[in-house]
Order: structure tokens, then C-alpha cells, then sequence
């Protein structure tokens, strides 16, 4: 006899309010969703192991939000992290005006200088990009997610030519945030 046992994630909608939804700019319903893993035998879901993600789902612009922070949509401050990150290593002069033209053209809203100056003071070294990450990660759903990877592998085409090392950095990327190689290869093609 043979056991398969494995991994899964639930998702749950815990509640539904009202919020000032600062993407749509009005008054909005939102989803309270949390995401949990569990474990699986036989491929039946048995009991929860760890909560994977909770978050607020505007139910009209479809943007998620940290429950504790409702200013910005969750994946925003993600991306700013790891832009300043790419900024430090590529250098302030020659990635940073790039960076905030693609953060625009990512969230519509313009990177404001003394924020992208905060988070090029606070961003550290890789590992604690990683770090912070793994911290943030948990009130983003999967397409901001993916928004994220897809604006790192614009900045990081339209910096350098010789594209092994980053390509390590953004699978590395992509595996903390949880987004899959296949999304991270069809992107790399779009701008190849």
C-alpha cells in the first residue's frame, strides 16, 4: 500500500464591509479573503497548516489591499521595494527615471520622489529584500503577484544586455512570491 500526501491552499471569504477604495476613489464593497494551505492524503484535503495569504479584494477595481494599510493597493509597496533594490544595483542614474516611468505605466500612479528616496535608504541588501518580501507577500494575490514579476523583467530588459544573472534573481524572485516558471517564461518571451 502506498500514501500520497501533499499540499493544497483553500480559499475562504472570511467577511465583506465598506471601504474608501483609493483606486476607484469612492466608497467600495470589499472581500476579507484568506488563503490557507492544507495538508492533503490521498489528495483530500485533511486539516490547515498555515494561513498563505489574507487580504482585502475590492470587489470593483479587483485590486487587493492590506487589511492594515488601505492607502495603496498591497502590491505597490512590493514593487517599490524591489525597483529601489534594482536601482541600488544598477545605479541612480541610469535605472531610476526607467523605474518610475514603469512603475506609472504598472499601478497609474506616479512613484512620488521622497517615497522612492525612503525605499532607497530602507531596501538593504538581498537578503533583506527577501525578507521583506516574504513579510509582504501574504496580503498580495496572485495577479499582483504577477504584476510585480512582469514590471521587475521590464526594468531589468530595458537595463542590461547580458541577462543570465538576473534571470537567477527573478526565478528566485518568483519562487518567494509564489508565481509559477511558465508565467515567468511567457514574460521573458513577450520582451525578448
Amino acid at each position: 500500500m502506498f500514501l500520497l500526501f501533499g499540499e493544497t491552499v483553500k480559499v475562504k471569504v472570511i467577511n465583506e464591509g465598506a471601504f474608501d477604495c483609493p483606486i476607484c476613489k469612492s466608497q467600495q464593497t470589499y472581500i476579507n479573503i484568506q488563503e490557507k494551505n492544507y495538508f492533503t492524503l490521498m489528495f483530500i484535503p485533511t486539516f490547515p497548516t498555515s494561513v498563505h495569504a489574507e487580504y482585502w479584494l475590492c470587489r470593483n477595481c479587483k485590486n487587493t489591499f492590506d487589511p492594515n494599510y488601505l492607502e495603496q493597493p498591497a502590491y505597490f509597496s512590493a514593487l517599490q521595494m524591489i525597483y529601489a533594490y534594482l536601482i541600488n544595483q544598477y545605479g541612480y542614474s541610469l535605472c531610476s527615471t526607467k523605474a518610475k516611468q514603469l512603475y506609472l505605466e504598472i499601478t497609474s500612479f506616479e512613484w512620488q520622489q521622497e517615497a522612492m528616496k525612503s525605499a532607497l535608504v530602507n531596501i538593504g541588501n538581498w537578503d533583506t529584500l527577501v525578507k521583506r518580501l516574504k513579510q509582504h507577500k501574504v496580503t498580495i494575490d496572485y495577479s499582483g503577484r504577477c504584476k510585480i514579476i512582469a514590471g521587475v523583467i521590464q526594468l531589468i530588459f530595458s537595463m542590461e544586455k547580458d541577462f543570465y544573472e538576473s534571470r537567477v534573481q527573478i526565478n528566485m524572485l518568483g519562487s518567494y512570491l509564489e508565481v509559477d516558471s511558465v508565467f515567468i517564461d511567457q514574460v521573458i518571451r513577450n520582451y525578448q
